[in-house]
């Protein structure tokens, strides 16, 4: 005698419910093989990209964007920083400790003249999974993990971004707040690291997150959040290399969909 349908859609739901307990739970332990899948495809398209850079007569410096989904969906990068070589290594709705295991494989072996690294808003989301001190671990985690690359590559430039108050996160903003002005003071009494303040561009007068900058979750940017963006970064790279003038010749309006996202497209921060 068969097994009967309703009896076994009940162990495939209890399956799929603990599939997604466990990836939950992971999430929720900072584990970062939640991500092995996507950093091997970041890897295998990086190696392309790298394969076709050095055999093009492009000698323009290469610099990685690196840390979580904010980074990940701007997708006008390239050229917002054209001539430059970017390398966009973001990955999902990545923690700080993930951005960290995985910085040997997505950062390092690159070799790049300078990082450019967004990370710890999600962080701040989760209350750093439920923890004491929120603030005070992405603060440390962002100061260790720009350390290390700093050991790692001596040579190369750091800039760190700003947490931007997203418009759907406004428990996170007092924490946000906080981790930008300790990194922003941290930065400015270190040489080795630059704060770029991109929060404030995406401020309205009173201080709330521009609704018309995010996309339709509130969290992540849209076409007109990156210029913003762009506004800011482009300047303090130009500043570090010759081969950029202060100002992107972007493309505007013809990826306007693809940075807005859709409801497909769901990875936090």
């Amino acid at each position: 005698m068969g097994v009967p349908w309703g009896e076994m859609a009940g162990w495939a739901g209890t399956a799929l419910g603990g599939a997604l307990a466990l990836r939950l739970a992971q999430l929720d332990a900072r584990d970062p093989r939640v991500w092995e899948g996507a950093v091997w495809s970041i890897e295998r398209r990086i190696r392309r990209q790298v394969t076709a850079a050095d055999a093009s007569p492009n000698t323009a410096p290469r610099v990685v964007f690196a840390g979580s989904s904010s980074i990940r969906r701007w997708r006008t990068l390239a050229a917002d920083m054209a001539p430059l070589q970017t390398l966009n290594v973001g990955f999902g709705g990545a923690l700080l400790p993930q951005v960290a295991h995985y910085a040997g494989r997505l950062i390092l072996p690159w070799q790049p003249a300078g990082v450019v690294l967004y990370v710890g808003e999600n962080d701040l989301a989760r209350g750093v999974v439920r923890r004491p001190d929120p603030v005070d671990e992405v603060v440390r985690g962002l100061r260790d993990l720009l350390g290390h690359i700093h050991q790692a590559l001596p040579n190369a430039s750091l800039w760190c971004l700003a947490l931007k108050r997203s418009h759907s996160r406004p428990a996170s903003w007092p924490g946000v707040d906080q981790v930008n002005a300790e990194i922003a003071a941290w930065c400015a009494a270190d040489a080795l690291v630059e704060f770029i303040d991109t929060s404030r561009p995406l401020l309205d007068e009173s201080g709330r997150p521009r609704r018309e900058l995010f996309a339709w979750d509130g969290i992540h940017l849209n076409a007109a959040g990156y210029a913003a963006w762009t506004a800011v970064v482009r300047p303090r790279l130009a500043a570090r290399f010759g081969c950029l003038s202060t100002s992107a010749n972007t493309p505007t309006g013809e990826a306007d969909a693809a940075a807005a996202g859709s409801p497909a497209d769901r990875t936090p921060g």
